[in-house]
């Protein structure tokens, strides 16, 4: 997965939820602090989609790279959006073992809490 393949991706769910009336490019464009016509020429591919109006786009969407990028570019232990399974989060704080309990902060046995 790269950047450009992403950024594709991103230009693509931004059609689908102005297609399908989810999103207006004015309403994005306002979320965004874009005007209007650049939000346009973006979508359109008359300008180019930088990491900063990518960032905002996500963002207004309330979406995450993780969303863009299909599952079979995740690591079998990341589940669809990218995190731990709760199981996977039980078993690796099993085996961590209990905390020490010194009544300071974590790590620091010297400090008092």
């Amino acid at each position: 997965m790269d950047f450009a393949t992403l950024g594709a991706a991103l230009i693509s769910a931004v059609h689908r939820r102005v297609g399908s009336g989810l999103a207006t490019e004015r309403g994005l464009a306002r979320r965004c602090g874009l005007s209007q016509p650049h939000v346009h020429h973006v979508l359109s591919g008359k300008r180019r989609l930088t990491l900063p109006v990518a960032d905002r786009l996500l963002a207004a969407l309330g979406m995450s790279v993780l969303d863009l990028a299909p599952a079979a570019a995740y690591p079998r232990s990341l589940g669809a959006k990218g995190v731990a399974s709760d199981r996977e989060v039980e078993h690796a704080t099993h085996d961590a073992g209990p905390a020490e309990e010194t009544g300071g902060e974590p790590g620091h046995p010297d400090r008092e809490g």
